[in-house]
């Protein structure tokens, strides 16, 4: 199912570090073209990102983790003060891995290095480790797809994903939510259609203007 809702997606990457101007040519350069082509390709897909480079600011963000419809992971080169580089992945699936909602991506490099291997191969089985080289547009085709996907029924009723989208509901919530919606399309098309005309009204109310 295609929908018009745009997704909150935390992206951990260490290309997002500020570029300095002491840097290499190299890095520099790799740094500039990730996010000018890469992180840039993400509104074409109506998903909004949030990139962080280090363990402790992931940490801080995914407090709000009912903000976020999906995360993104780099396997290597992350940074903490307290985790040594190759663990900072592990350290940070493990913070999410229990969240409701939040779907898992990787992209990277190093997706086929076995140290990864217990974290990246299931979602690669999934198609949700996509590696670098191909670009950051078959990356947010598969978000796309597996969080409408997720969404099929909020089809016609995406004002009802906004309260939670806005933070205006908790993703607690959802479930509920979720349940209210699957019994509409049990109804009979007349109750149907006066009580999404009712669902939409009421959503609309609470929305920002």
């Amino acid at each position: 199912m295609e929908t018009n809702v745009t997704y909150n997606v935390l992206w951990f990457d260490d290309d997002f570090k500020p570029i300095s101007s002491t840097e290499n040519y190299h890095e520099k350069y790799k740094r500039e073209q990730f996010q000018k082509k890469d992180v840039a390709k993400a509104t074409d897909f109506c998903i909004k990102v949030e990139g962080v480079w280090n363990l402790e600011d992931f940490e801080d963000k995914i407090k709000n983790y009912e903000k976020y419809q999906a995360v993104i992971f780099d396997l290597k080169g992350l940074e903490s003060n307290n985790v040594s580089n190759d663990d900072v992945m592990h350290t940070a699936y493990e913070k999410i891995m229990t969240l409701p909602n939040i779907e898992i991506f990787v992209y990277s490099n190093n997706i086929e290095d076995p140290y990864f291997g217990f974290r990246v191969g299931k979602l690669f089985d999934k198609g949700h480790a996509i590696d670098k080289d191909h670009r950051s547009e078959p990356l947010f085709k598969k978000i796309r797809e597996v969080l409408d996907n997720n969404l099929h029924y909020y089809k016609n009723h995406e004002e009802c994903l906004a309260l939670f989208n806005e933070g205006i509901l908790s993703q607690d919530n959802r479930p509920q939510m979720d349940e209210l919606l699957i019994k509409l399309v049990e109804l009979p098309n007349i109750l149907r259609n006066e009580f999404t005309i009712a669902i939409a009204f009421i959503t609309k109310c609470f929305l920002p203007k």
